[in-house]
Parts: structure tokens; C-alpha cells; sequence
């Protein structure tokens, strides 16, 4: 449950901490409320520092549909589909949590298990209420906190008794004297359950005890229900639900019984909306207040921000109310209407100029759409809502949802038949393009082809169909037939008045011209398409334009183009003048890419290295796997400029792959010799490429290659200058330069960036963590630390700070940043010496402990700090420095860092 510390579940904490480490497959099992999730989240907390990529979270109600769990847990994990998430290399190990397999046991149980055969490092922990049955798998059943007698001595000492009163605190009620033996009672009849303990507690603030208790008592009718014969402690729950949803009001169960339509988290407006009162935004509130003060509901707040999910076990009890009095396929058609009505007003204007912020808009909604375009599949009489809801989908198909929108896709254009309408060829125009950028070219010319022929009048559709025809086109091949469409797709949308669409199709119309060796022509027709996009204050195409102006400008100056790219890069993943974010990642890989070219065309082999390795990390981090071959590509050429012999297959891997942009494969750039090598499998091929942009430069790596003009030239790796000869952390006033491999990153200053300093000048040592901290004498426990309002306070204080630190960076406004995040140390400092693991508020421990926290913390974000500016050297610190009590670093190799503190040196 979220919000309940954990309580009595010591010794099962130890033994899923013993068996993750002994083995990959924990199921924790137990019945629904017993608090599975609860205990998995801690055990996790404990064990995450264990593993070098930390712990990810999978939540599988947010999925009904068996076929979508692979691809559903891809996504949660930032994959672009299932088979990228196979395909990303293994080198570090990775906890994954996939919590509530219950309902999709058998997709779960394939899923999880083709995880762990195909992948070498995840370990897994899962919950549910049966074993997945998998091969290897070690199970941990959770049975019900202990429940005392009701004339125990001591009951506060059992974990049952101290949940309930610590939620009646929490809902500002304190429970003494005689009430305890009722408390005894009613613990005992919900049988321990956590999630039936919470649900009563929160109406402490109205009922006694007693009162509770003789109510659970007159609802007994419940348990002659044939849904809820079986364990005691299943209908326990279910007893405790049912009794808490029939003390609300008719308007809150109402309310309640219809946001069970949603799978995962939804905001405010959009259940407002869903409910009809998107124009009462104080009743809402009033309602939704009920419903999380009952613990119907759960309030989740990020900074400025609140989403609400209903808990699983409510949900189904919510939903088996619509479906009684029959309004099941109501609530759910309203949810279709406002997922569509949200979808279509985040695209409104996109034809004319694209937004940045459609992109995280429609990511956002992609779950409703989903759900929403398969409720329309199995229900709906017409197809309307389901070809435009699959029409939408169309914006998300290139942000890592290509494989979701195939098979959801597939499903609608085989339902519904094509009738010739622009909505419906709208929705193949969706189905062609996650086709395409799939891999399956052919599928998608075949429905391109097969609408256009079929469709009375232009439309936006024929646009659409137009581009995906040109890409596919272009990725088997055919030039002349790329062009064709890309230029009758431009026309149609200059008519149809949609420049946005105008300008991208004249982009892509001048990448095929270039790399058919037209570059004279296709360089004044992207430098006019960055004009227009600047005119019609398209942001997204702007960056699109001039990505790809800097890709074709190296043919020609490799110089002129890296300032290019490096502004096509910043305008891809930084503030536009308007204060507005871009969050483009194809954007962002291209550059990179082209950024590597560029730096190989000028000789500098060891900045290509670095480039290309931040290139690795930005497609693995975002989990864009399907962008492997830009990735794969240029490493083939960094490879053969250094006389590594997995040059040839690495290029014949990048040629097998299929091409996810129309950026061409640079081989014409810095051409490679005829080879017969066999491609790689995606995902050895990315392990290759770890291995090769991590092992450390020579110091000079010198060659005579062939240039695009066909003439030679010296290629040099740039050797190691006096500054480089060893890696160093200097401190300059308010600032921390740091080099590392011959690149420079500059930092602030931080408490954590002095502790690294010292762990830094002396490798192999240890270090108390008190002597970091600069605490005396250590000191015994006082007491409890800090009360839950006050910790809610903490937190609430920080995420705003957080987010504030964020916007400030952004914002490039140093000294409030700075301001931000002293406060946001001095309260993580406080927070961390006042609660537990997993979040539990204890009674404050001695200095040592205190210390221990605060140390980790700081070292932590120095080195995440670290590794947003230089991704080589935030690698090697991630997997050097060691915290806990003792904190140190160790090196893999013999390195030593030139350390300077002011006017003073370490070596």
C-alpha cells in the first residue's frame, strides 16, 4: 500500500534480500491487500544499490490486454518495444520489480521468463497472487501480519495493532485506554490484512473502534456472495471495501464506480471531464477528497502536479458496480469520447506548426488511447471513433510506441473494412507508419499504395500517406520513387494549407537528393526549409531542418556543418527562445551521430569516441533501440579508423538493420572497403560497441584513409596533452572542472563534490563516513525524529524544490539554482537522518548513521552531476566509488587524479 510504512515484516525482508541475492526470479506471492507490493518496494529500496543500473518498476494494472504486456512492459522501462529491450546489451546488472501479475498470469509469467533467458543481468522480483511457475523461480508466500489475542497484555507490540493506529493518526485520531481492545477486535476480524486495516483506519476520524467493528459485523451478507467465498482473508478485504464504500455519499460511490474505467494514474481534468464536471471544479474536489480520505483512492503529487489511481482491489469492486447496474459500457464509451476529445485537442494546430509539447502530451494519453481504441475494436457497432483514435496514435509512433501502435493497428484495420473516408485512410496512415519504422517497409508501401488508390479526394491522409510511402520507399531502395512521394506529398499539403507537413516532406525530399549525390541542389532547399519552418514558428521542424542541413553540409565542409549540428543539437534538447521545451530524441541521436562524423572527417578520432559514447548512452538510457543502426554505423567507422578488426561486422550489422530516420548511412562520408562479414545479432552488435568506445584511447592512433573527394588524408587521435596526463578535479571558486580522457566538464560546487575530492586523492582508501561529514564524537538515539506532518511537509517542500532546480537550470538562472538546491541538501540532509529504508520513520540514530545517509546522498548526486556533463566519466565514477559506512574509491585500472583545493594540490 502506498503511504503505509512497513511494519512486522522483518524477517520476510531478509529473506527476499537473501534469495535476490542467490538467484533471478523472486515471486513474492499472497492474497490481494496483504501488503505485496508494499514489501517489494522496500526490499527493493534495500538491494537497488547492489546493481549498477539501479532499480525499474513495472505495474501491470495498468495493462488488460494479455497481447500488450511485452510491449507494455517495454515501454514502462523506457524501451521502444519488446524486442529492444531484448536487444540492449547486458554489461551492467539491473533490478526490475513487475508488480500485479495476478490478472495476466500466463502473458506475465512469458514475458518475465523470455526476459530472463534472453537477457544475462536483470534480476526480477515479482508480485502476484500464484507462482509465475517459471524455471529457477523462488517464491516467498506473505502471509497477514500477526493479530494478538483480544486479552493480550501488550498489544501495541504487534504489527497488526500499530498499523491501524498509526493510519487512525494519520486521519487525526489518537486511540487509548479501553478503545485498544476493540482495535485487538477489529484487527482480528479484518485478519491482518493491511489493506483492510488502512481502509478502517481512515474512518477512525468519524467512528469508534467499537463502532467500526459492530459495523464489519452487520455487513456479514457480503460473505454469502458466491464472488467472495473462498479464504477468509480474500473476503475480509473485500467486506472492508464494501463497507467503506457504503458509508460515502451517492455521489462519491458514483464517482468512485466510474473512474474505475481508468487502468493507470489520471489527472483532474480529464476525470472531470469524464464525470460532467469539468465546469465544477469545487465539487469534484470535495468528492475526490472523499475518496482519498476514505483510502479509496490514492493521491500522487509531483511538485506542482496531482494524478489519482484506484487502487486494484477497488477497481474491481468499482467496476463489478457499473457492470450490476448496468452501466459498464456507458462509463466506458464516456471514457472513449474524452480520451478522443483530449487526444484531438492536443493535435489541434500540429498540421500548422508542431508544438513541443505535443510529443510528452500525447505519450501522456498513449495508455487511454490504447485502451480506448481496443474498447472501440470489441464494442463498437462503427468504426468512426476507432479509426480516429488510431489516427492519433500516429504523433506517438516515432517516440518509442511503433510496435504497441502495429499490433493495436492491425486489430482496427482488420475490424473495420476501408470505406474510403480521410479518417479511415488516416488511421492506415498510422498502421503504415509503425510499420515502417518496425521494419516492415513492405508491409507499410503495400497499405500506403492500396489507400491512396482507393481515396476519392486529397486529404490529410493522403499527406500522411505520402511520407510513409517516401520513407518506406527510400529504405528499400528506391530512390526515384522516395522522391516522387515526397514531392507529391508537399504539394497536396501546401494546398491543404498544412506548411508544418509541407516543410517536413520537403526536408526528407532533399536528404534522398543528397544522398543520390545532388547535394548542390539539396543544400538551398534545406536552408529554405529551416527559413519557413522559423516563419511558421515550427519549432520541431526547425530542428528537423536543420539536423538534417548539418548532416548534408558534410559532404561538402565538415567545419561549417559541426556548427550546424551542434545548434541543431542544442535547439533538440534545450529552451527555444520562447521558454519552450523540446523533448525531440530522434533530434537528439542524429546529431550526435552526425557530430561523430564530423569529428572523424577532421581527424579528432578521440572526441568521435567520446561522441559516439554519449551517443550509446543517450539511445540506451531512453531505451530507443530501433535507432541502434545510427549507433552502429558510425561505430563501424570509428572502428576501422583504429585498426579494430570488428569494424566489418559492425557495418555489415548497421546495413542489415532497418532504418528508422532517412539520414542515410554515412558510409559515402568516410567510405569503407568491400567486406563479406556476417551481421551481428542488434543486440551483440550494441555490446560491441560498449566494449569498443570504453576501452581507453592510444595515445596517438594515426591512418591514411580515404576521403569523400577520394583523395587521402592523415587521421590522428589528438595524444594526450600536459593537462591530460592525468585525469583531474580542480575546484575554482564556485565551480568544479573535471578531466577525464581528454574532455572537460565544469560543474558547481557541491557538499558532495568535496567528499568525492577526497575519496578521489587516494584511491583504494577507506573513509569513515563521519570523517566526510566532519561530525565529532558520535552521539546516542534521542528519540523519535521527526512526526509524519512534519515529514509530509519535508517532501512536499522538496519536490518543489526539485522541480525548481530543474526550471532553473533550464532557465540558465545560476544563482537560483544554487539557492534551490542548498535548501533541497539541507532538507534531504534532515529527511535521511530521520527516516528509515523504504521510508519509515524511526527513532533518530546515532551520528554514524546520520552521516552514512547524508554521505550517499551527496556522493550520489555528484556523480549523476558528473555524469549529465561528461557520460564517460559519470561511467567510471558510478563504477568506482563505493558509500555505505566506509565510502572509497577503487579504480579498475591504476588511475591517478590530480586533485586541487584552492591554492592547494594532491596528488
Amino acid at each position: 500500500m502506498i503511504g503505509v510504512r512497513l511494519l512486522g515484516r522483518d524477517a520476510e525482508l531478509e529473506d527476499v534480500d537473501r534469495r535476490l541475492r542467490a538467484g533471478r526470479l523472486v515471486t513474492l506471492i499472497g492474497p490481494g491487500g496483504v501488503g505485496k507490493t508494499a514489501l517489494a518496494n522496500e526490499a527493493v529500496g534495500r538491494a537497488a544499490e547492489r546493481f549498477a543500473l539501479g532499480s525499474r518498476v513495472v505495474d501491470l494494472t495498468r495493462v488488460d490486454d494479455a497481447d500488450a504486456v511485452p510491449g507494455a512492459l517495454a515501454a514502462q522501462l523506457g524501451f521502444d518495444s519488446f524486442q529492444a529491450l531484448l536487444d540492449a546489451p547486458g554489461d551492467r546488472k539491473a533490478l526490475l520489480l513487475v508488480d500485479n501479475c495476478e490478472h495476466l498470469l500466463s502473458a506475465a509469467a512469458g514475458t518475465i521468463g523470455r526476459i530472463l533467458e534472453v537477457c544475462e543481468q536483470p534480476t526480477v522480483l515479482a508480485t502476484s497472487r500464484s507462482p509465475l511457475e517459471l524455471p529457477g523461480e523462488s517464491v516467498v508466500a506473505l502471509a497477514p501480519l500477526e493479530v494478538p489475542a483480544v486479552d493480550t497484555l501488550d498489544p501495541l507490540a504487534w504489527p497488526a495493532v500499530e498499523l491501524f493506529l498509526e493510519r487512525a493518526r494519520d486521519a487525526g485520531v489518537r486511540i487509548e485506554g479501553a478503545d485498544l481492545d476493540a482495535v485487538v477486535d477489529l484487527c482480528g476480524r479484518l485478519d491482518g490484512l493491511p489493506l483492510a486495516l488502512e481502509i478502517a483506519a481512515a474512518r477512525a476520524r468519524t467512528m469508534s473502534p467499537a463502532e467500526i467493528a459492530e459495523r464489519l459485523r452487520q455487513g456479514t451478507d457480503v460473505l454469502d456472495r458466491p464472488r467472495y467465498r473462498g479464504a477468509t482473508r480474500h473476503r475480509s478485504v473485500a467486506e472492508t471495501i464494501r463497507w467503506s464504500y457504503d458509508l460515502l455519499g451517492s455521489d462519491e460511490r458514483e464517482l468512485l464506480d466510474h473512474l474505475a474505467v481508468f487502468i493507470g494514474p489520471f489527472d483532474g481534468g480529464t476525470a472531470r471531464r469524464l464525470v460532467g464536471l469539468d465546469h465544477d471544479h469545487r465539487r469534484f474536489d470535495v468528492l475526490i477528497d472523499e475518496l482519498v480520505h476514505a483510502s479509496l483512492l490514492v493521491a500522487e503529487t509531483s511538485g506542482s502536479s496531482t494524478r489519482y489511481r484506484v487502487l486494484e482491489s477497488v477497481r474491481r469492486f468499482a467496476l463489478e458496480h457499473l457492470v450490476a447496474r448496468g452501466e459498464r459500457d456507458a462509463a466506458f464509451d464516456r471514457f472513449v469520447d474524452v480520451a478522443l476529445q483530449r487526444a484531438l485537442e492536443n493535435l489541434r494546430g500540429s498540421t500548422t506548426a508542431w508544438r513541443p509539447e505535443v510529443l510528452q502530451d500525447m505519450l501522456r494519453v498513449y495508455d487511454d488511447l490504447a485502451e480506448a481504441l481496443r474498447w472501440c475494436n470489441r464494442h463498437d457497432i462503427e468504426p468512426q471513433r476507432a479509426w480516429q483514435l488510431c489516427a492519433c496514435m500516429w504523433a506517438v509512433v516515432h517516440q518509442g510506441r511503433a510496435d504497441d501502435v502495429v499490433m493495436v493497428g492491425r486489430q482496427t484495420i482488420e475490424r473495420w473494412p476501408f470505406d474510403g473516408s480521410s479518417v479511415a485512410a488516416a488511421a492506415v496512415a498510422t498502421v503504415a507508419t509503425a510499420e515502417y519504422v518496425s521494419g516492415e517497409p513492405q508491409r507499410a508501401i503495400a497499405l500506403a499504395e492500396a489507400t491512396l488508390g482507393a481515396l476519392a479526394c486529397p486529404s490529410v491522409a493522403t499527406v500522411t500517406l505520402q511520407r510513409v510511402l517516401g520513407q518506406a520507399r527510400r529504405a528499400i531502395g528506391d530512390v526515384s520513387g522516395a522522391l516522387a512521394a515526397f514531392s507529391d506529398g508537399a504539394e497536396v499539403a501546401r494546398t491543404l494549407d498544412m506548411p508544418a507537413m509541407a516543410v517536413e516532406l520537403d526536408v526528407a525530399h532533399a536528404q534522398v537528393s543528397a544522398d543520390d549525390g545532388h547535394v548542390e541542389e539539396a543544400l538551398p532547399a534545406l536552408r529554405s526549409s529551416v527559413e519557413e519552418s522559423v516563419r511558421i514558428g515550427s519549432v520541431i521542424n526547425e530542428a528537423w531542418a536543420r539536423s538534417c542541413l548539418g548532416w548534408v553540409l558534410l559532404r561538402v565542409d565538415p567545419t561549417t556543418a559541426l556548427g550546424e549540428i551542434e545548434r541543431a543539437l542544442d535547439s533538440s534538447r534545450r529552451m527555444t527562445t520562447t521558454g519552450e521545451q523540446i523533448d525531440y530524441p530522434i533530434g537528439v541521436a542524429v546529431n550526435l551521430r552526425s557530430r561523430a562524423f564530423a569529428e572523424l572527417l577532421r581527424g579528432d578520432v578521440v572526441a568521435a569516441r567520446s561522441t559516439i559514447a554519449e551517443l550509446l548512452d543517450d539511445v540506451l538510457e531512453r531505451g530507443a533501440i530501433s535507432h541502434a543502426r545510427l549507433v552502429i554505423d558510425v561505430a563501424a567507422v570509428l572502428a576501422h579508423r583504429i585498426g579494430d578488426a570488428c569494424w566489418a561486422r559492425l557495418a555489415a550489422t548497421a546495413a542489415a538493420l532497418p532504418t528508422a530516420t532517412l539520414v542515410g548511412a554515412g558510409y559515402e562520408l568516410v567510405p569503407l572497403p568491400a567486406g563479406g562479414a556476417q551481421p551481428m545479432a542488434r543486440r551483440a552488435a550494441l555490446a560491441t560497441v560498449v566494449a569498443l568506445v570504453t576501452a581507453p584511447p592510444s595515445d596517438a592512433e594515426v591512418r591514411t584513409v580515404p576521403t569523400a573527394t577520394g583523395t587521402t588524408t592523415t587521421i590522428t587521435g589528438r595524444a594526450p596533452g600536459p593537462d591530460d596526463a592525468s585525469p583531474s578535479l580542480v575546484e575554482r571558486g564556485p565551480v568544479w572542472e573535471a578531466s577525464y580522457h581528454g574532455r572537460v566538464a565544469t560543474v558547481r560546487s557541491s557538499k558532495g563534490l568535496a567528499d568525492l575530492a577526497v575519496l578521489l586523492a587516494s584511491p583504494g582508501r577507506e573513509h569513515h563516513c563521519l570523517d566526510l561529514a566532519g561530525a565529532g564524537s558520535q552521539q546516542a538515539s534521542p528519540g523519535e525524529v521527526i512526526d509524519a506532518s512534519a515529514r509530509r511537509a519535508y517532501e512536499a517542500r522538496i519536490r518543489d524544490l526539485q522541480e525548481e532546480v530543474d526550471d532553473a537550470d533550464l532557465a540558465h538562472d545560476l544563482a537560483r539554482a544554487e539557492r534551490a538546491q542548498a535548501e533541497l541538501d539541507a532538507l534531504v540532509d534532515h529527511l535521511t537522518a530521520a527516516i528509515g529504508m523504504g521510508g519509515r520513520t524511526r527513532r533518530a540514530s546515532g551520528t554514524a548513521e546520520r552521516a552514512r545517509t547524508a554521505v550517499t546522498h551527496r556522493l550520489r548526486s555528484a556523480i549523476r552531476t558528473f555524469a549529465d556533463a561528461h557520460p564517460e566519466l559519470g561511467r567510471h565514477l558510478r563504477a568506482s566509488v563505493n558509500t555505505g559506512l566506509y565510502c572509497s574509491y577503487t579504480p579498475p585500472d591504476d588511475t591517478t587524479w590530480r586533485i586541487e583545493r584552492g591554492s592547494s594540490s594532491q596528488l
